[in-house]
Formats: structure tokens, C-alpha cells, sequence
């Protein structure tokens, strides 16, 4: 998680390469989360980074509080008028006062939390009837490409031992993390499931600026310095073994797992 508050980490195209969710993944949350009472009032997106989700809660709820614990993520972050960025962390919450937050959003970023301090802390923040969702995805699978695919594997487990304290929960998609709520619902999307969450067209260069996003790629540059660039070798053998033009498109994917939690935290 520190690679992303590095003053050299690119949040610009952070901001720009990283997916988005698709709507129908905000309108299921939306329908979970008022079949369980919620009021749509006040959000909380933790880990924001440069304002993804925060910007389409923004357009449901009335105010949205929106935390990162890399201050250069902030400044890259979309601007909305019911959006208030802040720095802070998942696991001290205490900028906000106990029992005002309806619904509170994990993206992306629920691996690098300490998950005790986390539920003890948004226990007290929730509003009764409030929600949790959580969302974490792996790994980029090209459709069109299995063996573009079986390549950009291969790239992963090259640098996975490079990976932060914390990876290892989102390559399992959170299956081993307890979530503490009396009502929780887990849903599993493998990249070619046509109802997937998290499906982006992409040229070479939007592939190629994407897989640079990550932090284990920052760690390898600083690692390797006068090795050739990881990230553009796979791409360069990618686009060879598959005759790809640049200006050709084709469709990614990831596994993804979405959480939705809600009632009274177990404990």
C-alpha cells in the first residue's frame, strides 16, 4: 500500500487506466442496501484512492466522505460538490461521528486493512440499517486472447513475490477473511461471465498503462533498474504472438468478488 503514496507513483494514469465498474453493479447495492431500510444520506468510500466509486455514489447520496491514506491520490482525485476527500485510514474512522454513515465502500483496497480495527471502527460509524460493500479483483484476462491471457498469468506469478503485506487476501478473493455481519452475501465473477462487474475495451496501450498501476510493477522498476521494463516485455510478446495493430481493441476482464454485508456486526 505505501508503493501508492511514493512521490513518483503516477496517479494521474492511476486515475485514468484503472477500470470502472459497470452501473449495474451500484444499482444492485442500491436495491440491497433500501431492501434493508437504508437511508441514502451519507457515504463513506475507504481507500478511495483517486475517487472511482466516490464519484458514482456522488450522484445517489446527498454527501459523500471519501479517505486515502496517500495524500498524492487526493490530488489526482475527480472533484464533485458533494465530495469531500480526506486523508485517513479504514482503521481510525474518528474524523466521523458514531452512527451517521449509510453506507460505507471498500474497493479495491480491503486487503491492506488491518480487518480487527476495520469492523471495530465502522461498528461505531454505521447508521442502523447501514451497508458494506466490498469489491476486489485479480489479474486481467484478455477474451479474445487465451493464450494473450495464459501470458499476462504467467507476468503475475513473476512478480508476485514482489506483491506488499496483504496481497495474498485478494488472490483468494477475500475467501479466508470472516466478514462480522448477520447478513452477508458474497458474489464470485469469473471474466468470462457475461453478467461480470468489471469488463473494459482496451488497446495495447491501455493494457500496457493499466498493468503499470500496479505497485508490485513500481517495486520491480525499483528493484531492477537496468533490467528491461516486466510489464512492456509481456506486452511486446503479446502483440507479436497475437499480430495485434495498435489501434486494434479487444475486451479484459478480471475475477472479481463483491460483498454486500448489512445488519448487526457479530462478535
Amino acid at each position: 500500500m505505501a508503493t501508492y503514496g511514493l512521490s513518483d507513483f503516477n496517479c494521474a494514469n492511476y486515475r485514468k487506466y484503472r477500470p470502472l465498474y459497470k452501473t449495474d453493479l451500484y444499482q444492485e447495492l442500491y436495491r440491497y442496501h433500501e431492501k434493508h431500510g437504508g437511508k441514502f444520506v451519507t457515504a463513506l468510500d475507504i481507500g478511495t484512492g483517486t475517487g472511482q466509486v466516490a464519484v458514482a455514489l456522488s450522484a445517489k447520496f446527498l454527501q459523500v466522505h471519501a479517505i486515502d491514506p496517500s495524500s498524492k491520490m487526493l490530488e489526482a482525485a475527480e472533484s464533485r460538490d458533494n465530495i469531500h476527500y480526506s486523508f485517513g485510514q479504514g482503521e481510525d474512522l474518528s474524523q466521523f461521528e458514531s452512527g451517521t454513515i449509510d453506507i460505507i465502500t471498500v474497493s479495491e483496497a480491503f486487503h491492506w486493512l488491518d480487518h480487527s480495527k476495520f469492523f471495530q471502527e465502522i461498528r461505531r460509524v454505521m447508521a442502523s440499517q447501514a451497508t458494506l460493500m466490498v469489491i476486489g479483483y485479480t489479474n486481467p484476462t484478455i477474451i479474445e486472447y487465451p493464450e494473450a491471457s495464459r501470458k499476462l498469468q504467467a507476468h503475475e506469478e513473476r512478480i508476485a513475490p514482489l506483491h506488499e503485506k496483504g496481497r495474498k487476501h485478494l488472490a483468494s478473493l477475500y475467501r479466508g477473511i470472516d466478514i462480522p455481519f448477520a447478513d452477508v452475501r458474497r458474489s464470485y465473477y469469473h471474466p468470462a461471465d457475461p453478467q461480470s462487474i468489471l469488463r473494459s475495451e482496451m488497446n495495447v496501450d491501455e493494457l500496457r498503462n493499466f498493468m503499470k498501476t500496479y505497485g508490485s510493477y513500481k517495486i520491480y522498476c525499483s528493484k531492477y533498474p537496468h533490467e528491461p521494463d516486466v510489464v512492456d516485455a509481456v506486452i511486446e510478446s503479446i502483440v507479436s504472438s497475437e499480430q495485434l495493430k495498435d489501434d486494434d481493441r479487444f475486451t479484459v476482464s478480471w475475477n472479481t468478488v463483491v460483498i454486500f454485508a448489512q445488519g448487526h456486526l457479530l462478535s
